[in-house]
């Protein structure tokens, strides 16, 4: 299925999209010894949504997901939890 694909680059938590969607992709980038944590993508709010995503982050590394298909399907909008000293780029479509 073809949908336009949305890039998000963020460095702090925050709410990416008030719509549904599926989400793409997720690139993931730790700079420095503060980077250590996880990424969370949750489906609604801060606290009261579904998770549909969580990662490791690393010390001076990065990860990427890709998801094939379809992707993964989000109602009600999205929110990323982000430590400090990390950013990443969300593809939403």
């Amino acid at each position: 299925m073809a949908t336009n694909v949305k890039a998000y680059y963020v460095s702090a938590s925050t709410t990416l999209t008030d719509a549904g969607g599926r989400l793409r992709g997720l690139n993931i980038v730790g700079n420095g010894t503060a980077a250590l944590g996880k990424v969370t993508l949750r489906e609604g709010g801060q606290t009261d949504g579904n998770i549909i995503f969580e990662a490791p982050t690393m010390n001076n590394g990065s990860n990427d997901l890709f998801v094939p298909e379809s992707g993964i399907r989000f109602n009600g909008g999205l929110y990323i939890s982000v430590p400090t000293s990390v950013h990443a780029t969300v593809l939403v479509g």
